[in-house]
């Protein structure tokens, strides 16, 4: 329900607050928005929510549900933190599998861009060159073994081994 600036309360309407007339689709949680900043826009033309934020445990989908009310199946109350985030039953955990995936999936990413380099007749200009990137390939294989692996699933974090200067 809507706490509207001229006291009344009710589902979305068409409504006109300080000369401004807003549609009842300005009410609506647009894309992306984050709850928190779905409420701050509303609190700014003089509207206040009686709900309270839920989330899908099996898709983190977001929703409100009236105050008071009891959370429904398949929802909590806890938000989750981020894209890794799995519900455990009780509580929303990290996913480190799914972390790992998206660092491996960079890493064969980058091995496959330098595939031709591996080739024994790749013509390299010299043996020094040549073991460049047998190593740089080497480091990229052993990243899931270093610590701090899988580094949040963020790719930007990940201390990638130097590529070897083009020939």
């Amino acid at each position: 329900m809507f706490h509207f600036p001229d006291g009344s309360v009710g589902p979305a309407r068409q409504f006109q607050n300080g000369g401004q007339v807003y549609p009842r689709s300005f009410l609506r949680q647009r894309p992306n928005e984050t709850p928190k900043d779905y409420a701050t826009r509303l609190a700014g033309i003089g509207i206040s929510l009686d709900v309270v934020s839920v989330w899908s445990t099996a898709t983190k989908g977001h929703r409100f549900i009236a105050a008071g009310s009891a959370v429904p199946d398949g929802y909590t109350n806890l938000e989750p933190s981020g894209q890794f985030d799995v519900w455990d039953g009780a509580a929303w955990t990290q996913d480190s599998e799914a972390m790992g995936r998206v660092v491996r999936a960079e890493r064969d990413n980058r091995l496959r861009a330098c595939d031709a380099q591996a080739l024994p007749d790749y013509p390299h200009a010299d043996d020094a060159t040549r073991l460049a990137w047998l190593d740089y390939r080497q480091a990229l294989r052993d990243l899931p073994a270093l610590a701090g692996f899988p580094w949040d699933g963020d790719v930007n974090a990940v201390p990638w081994p130097a590529r070897p200067a083009a020939e």
